[in-house]
């Protein structure tokens, strides 16, 4: 835990940018443990944690992840589109539209 939480966050997002999904989510949950990292932060690293399990084919995950990520910033716009492009692909529509709609009124 030693690690600087900004430095753990890039080295994971270089993961995702190789297709290293399962590297990347346990990269990313090693920094979420770091006591430094806030609020705001937390919450795009639990969104990008979602991505991975997305790209991985784990809706459920994803969509928990998602929801982590809102608890810690009810105004992150990408854990709002995020939860929308699941519930879309899933064919949960309405759902899908509430989340965009949330994207949108925080990010008009």
């Amino acid at each position: 835990m030693g690690d600087d939480p900004s430095l753990l966050i890039e080295k994971a997002h270089d993961l995702m940018s190789r297709g290293e999904f399962s590297a990347a989510v346990s990269v990313f949950q090693e920094a979420i443990k770091h006591p430094d990292l806030g609020g705001s932060d937390k919450s795009q690293v639990y969104n990008n944690i979602g991505l991975c399990y997305l790209k991985l084919g784990d809706s459920d995950e994803a969509h928990t992840y998602f929801s982590v990520a809102l608890r810690f910033d009810s105004k992150n716009f990408f854990a709002f589109y995020n939860k929308g492009l699941l519930h879309e692909t899933a064919g949960e529509l309405e759902s899908a539209i509430e989340d965009y709609d949330h994207a949108i009124d925080v990010q008009p």
